[in-house]
């Protein structure tokens, strides 16, 4: 899965994504995946904003969460990254125990898919 940084990418969190591959749990639905691996560092409670499909969430046990098509408006935890508009889909479809990994890419590669 592609991404770009999100408003609370620390270079720690990013390495930490980019850096080994993640496993698509049983707690995955049209509101968001929950994510298995290891834990990302840097999560936790940040003030309430507004989401979009294909953001990486954070919270504080640092298992990440991404957001897909029914997600809440708001959010109150930190956004390391957001998967690009052209790879949610392969995500949103992936079954329970799919292994994924993350490729950091700038905004105009982005843009471009």
């Amino acid at each position: 899965m592609r991404v770009v940084r999100g408003p609370d990418a620390a270079d720690t969190a990013m390495n930490s994504l980019c850096g080994q591959s993640f496993v698509v749990s049983p707690h995955a639905d049209r509101v968001g995946a929950r994510l298995s691996g290891a834990i990302v560092e840097g999560g936790g409670e940040a003030p309430t904003s507004g989401m979009v499909a294909g953001a990486i969430q954070l919270p504080p046990d640092g298992v990440p969460v991404v957001l897909l098509a029914d997600h809440a408006v708001t959010g109150g935890y930190r956004v390391a990254a957001v998967v690009i508009d052209a790879d949610v889909p392969v995500l949103a479809q992936s079954r329970p125990g799919t292994v994924t990994r993350f490729l950091e890419v700038s905004c105009q590669e982005a843009r471009a898919a």
